[in-house]
Order: structure tokens, then C-alpha cells, then sequence
């Protein structure tokens, strides 16, 4: 008897340290998964987040791979180059599928294994209502963001392997070139060697040039488009019900007045994931936000960072549209010997006559032109980004967001 109670006594202690464990693993992960989420949208903002982003996000998660192309008169060393060379390929491929692997390895556990099967006991004992909610609810809720998650990489591929065996440019597009984040000339992609279209962009991971990029997730290693955009919404989504679902059902559960038992061993577990859900909830909350400002403004990720730009430029009052071609550029001053000065003046009609005298230049906002425009005096700088108008706006939330919806 008294063995039995000793060896009761060390389990629970066991089971407590280990509860410690996990718990410390916990705050681990939700500081990666913080980190994750938002440093490649707010690394601009932040000096953490800019650390992050190009200490550890951008070296782990870039598309390029550097190889090298010095020779060696030894032939074991050009072997090792060799193997080095093919395991390093091999890791550039597979890097990418650790953190949807992580994922599915974390949902699984948490929602099969620990909520459904552990716990759908629990749910039995309430009646029949608990019977209708573990064997139907429950099972359609924690399959809805597996099926949007497949389909969205699914659609993604496609699309991506299409674009790989179809080398033929295409010509046609729904969207205008802007001439401030998009351009119609000097507008070919130095890897596809294709004309870039409006609203797109090159991912350096899936190779192509990406019609209606939002971005690449790297949740599931693929680009969020114009072909995947309802299955992603679907997944953010439904991981917000669930997870809310989770938060207050396990708090009723565990607190609540129905007094079921919940067997000992499982209290930590079920506390563990009671504070895990109410934390995902409101990460998603601030990631749902986020896309819920892109659709109402109009624009994508990618398309955001570009206009993060602008507005630097405007803010430098260094943003100015020709009156002439209705095209923007940024000012330079070719005095002091070509070195590069802000010009500050307020409009076309500036009062210091040197300025009127002399001819402004402008360099143009499009990385692939490198080329020095002379403006003469017909411009005017762009004083706030409310004179700026955004085409690609439709105009309302639903209008933008039905435009996703329907590519």
C-alpha cells in the first residue's frame, strides 16, 4: 500500500515538471509564432521585429541560395563542394515544409488527440445535447480549416505549375498599370524574362511571377492569390472559431456548473489549453484585422510595402507627378557634382526664383529604370497621400472583398 502511494506521489511529481516543461515550451512557441506572424509585415516599425525579420526570417525562409564558383585544383575538395553543394540544394527545397509540418503536427495534437478524443468524453456526459455537439460539430469544426488548408495549397500549386510548363507571356489582365507601384514600361522580370503584369509580383520561392500576389505564407508554403484567396479566408477563419469555440467550451467545461470530471492527470493539459486558445484567438484577431484593412483599402501585402514607400517620400516631400505625363518620381538634384540633394519647394508656382531657374530632375520610382528624368518645372510634389489615388480601390469592403472572391 505504501509502495502504491510512493509511486502514486512520483507520477504526479513527474507529471507536474513536465507540466512546467510544456508550459515554458509554451511561452517559447508563442513567442516564435508572434515573431512569425507579424515580423514580416511590421519589421519597417519595429527594431525587434526588424531584427527578426533579417536575422532570422529572411536568411531562413529567403528563396536565393548562394553557391560557390571558386575552382579547385584538389579533386577531394571539389567532391566535398559537391556533396555540400547537393545537400545544401536538398535543404533549400525542404526547409519550407517545416513550418506547415509543424503546424499539422501542433493542430493534430492539440485539437484530435487532446480536445476530441481525450476530452469528448466530457462532452458525452452533458446528454444528448454533448452527444450532437462531440460527434457532429466538433468533427466538422476541426475539419474545416484541414480542407480550406489543402485547397488553398492545392489551387496555389496548380497554379504555379502551370505557369512552369506554360512559358507563353500573358498579355491580358483585369487591372491597369498605375505608373506609381506598377509600371508599364521597363516592366519585364529579370527571372521570368515575362512582361509583369499589374497587381503582380515574382516569389522567389515558387519561381514565377504571381498574378494578384498577397503574399507567401509560409503556414503552408505557398502564395496567397487571386486563385487561393476564398480558401484562405475559409482557414483564417475557421481557426478563429475553432479557437474561440475551444477557449469558452474547455473554461465552461473545467469551471463551469456541470460538474464533469475531468481525470487528474488532464487538469494541466486542459489548463495549458484553455490559455493556448485564448492566446490564438487574439493573434488571429489582430491577423484578421489586418486583412479586413487591406481588403476596405483596396490592396494587397505586397502592394501595401510599396505604399509604404510612397508615403516615405511623400513624408520627405521627395514625391512628385509630372504635370505633364501624369507620372510620379522621386526628386534629385544633379548639383555638387551629380550627388544626390532634396529639393524643397511647395509647387510649380515656387516663389525662389533660383529654383525657377533652374531645371528639376527625377528619378524614376521603378526599380528596373535607373534612368534620370529632366522634368524642367512642370511638376508639382505631392503634399499627402489623400491626393493620391488608389485604382485599385473599388471602393467599399464588399466590392474589394467580392473582387477576391471571384478571380
Amino acid at each position: 500500500m505504501l509502495e502504491a502511494i510512493q509511486e502514486n506521489t512520483h507520477t504526479y511529481t513527474y507529471i507536474k515538471d513536465m507540466g512546467v516543461f510544456y508550459n515554458g515550451f509554451v511561452i517559447v512557441l508563442m513567442a516564435q509564432l508572434v515573431f512569425l506572424l507579424f515580423s514580416p509585415r511590421y519589421h519597417q516599425r519595429s527594431r525587434i521585429l526588424h531584427w527578426y525579420y533579417t536575422a532570422i526570417f529572411k536568411p531562413l525562409f529567403s528563396g536565393s541560395s548562394s553557391s560557390s564558383s571558386s575552382s579547385s585544383s584538389s579533386s577531394s575538395s571539389s567532391t566535398r563542394r559537391t556533396t555540400a553543394t547537393f545537400y545544401n540544394s536538398v535543404f533549400q527545397k525542404c526547409k519550407y515544409y517545416f513550418v506547415p509540418i509543424f503546424y499539422l503536427f501542433l493542430y493534430n495534437y492539440l485539437a484530435f488527440y487532446l480536445f476530441y478524443y481525450k476530452l469528448s468524453q466530457a462532452l458525452v456526459k452533458i446528454g444528448l445535447v454533448g452527444i450532437i455537439e462531440s460527434q457532429v460539430f466538433v468533427p466538422i469544426l476541426l475539419l474545416v480549416p484541414l480542407v480550406s488548408g489543402v485547397l488553398c495549397f492545392w489551387y496555389s500549386a496548380k497554379m504555379s505549375l502551370f505557369q512552369k510548363l506554360d512559358h507563353s507571356e500573358i498579355t491580358e489582365s483585369p487591372w491597369s498599370y498605375d505608373e506609381l507601384i506598377f509600371y508599364s514600361t521597363n516592366n519585364v522580370c529579370s527571372t521570368c524574362e515575362t512582361i509583369k503584369q499589374p497587381r503582380s509580383k515574382h516569389c522567389s520561392i515558387c519561381n514565377v511571377c504571381v498574378s494578384f500576389q498577397d503574399h507567401h505564407c509560409i503556414w503552408f508554403n505557398c502564395c496567397i492569390s487571386g486563385t487561393n484567396y476564398k480558401w484562405f479566408y475559409m482557414f483564417l477563419v475557421s481557426n478563429w472559431f475553432i479557437l474561440a469555440y475551444g477557449a469558452l467550451r474547455l473554461t465552461y467545461i473545467k469551471y463551469g456548473q456541470t460538474k464533469i470530471a475531468i481525470p487528474q492527470y488532464y487538469q494541466n493539459s486542459v489548463l495549458t489549453l484553455i490559455i493556448l486558445c485564448f492566446c490564438f484567438v487574439i493573434l488571429l484577431s489582430w491577423f484578421l484585422y489586418t486583412q479586413w484593412e487591406l481588403i476596405k483599402e483596396g490592396m494587397t501585402t505586397n502592394e501595401c510595402d510599396k505604399w509604404y514607400t510612397v508615403h516615405q517620400l511623400i513624408e520627405d516631400g521627395l514625391l512628385v507627378r509630372s504635370t505633364k505625363s501624369n507620372k510620379y518620381y522621386e526628386l534629385y538634384n544633379t548639383n555638387d557634382h551629380g550627388k544626390q540633394n532634396s529639393f524643397h519647394g511647395n509647387n510649380n508656382n515656387n516663389n525662389n526664383n533660383d529654383n525657377n531657374t533652374k531645371d528639376v530632375y527625377g528619378i524614376s520610382l521603378n526599380p528596373n529604370d535607373n534612368s534620370i528624368y529632366n522634368l524642367g518645372q512642370m511638376f508639382e510634389i505631392v503634399q499627402s497621400p489623400y491626393e493620391i489615388i488608389n485604382i485599385y480601390d473599388k471602393g467599399s469592403f464588399w466590392n474589394n472583398l467580392k473582387e477576391r472572391l471571384n478571380c
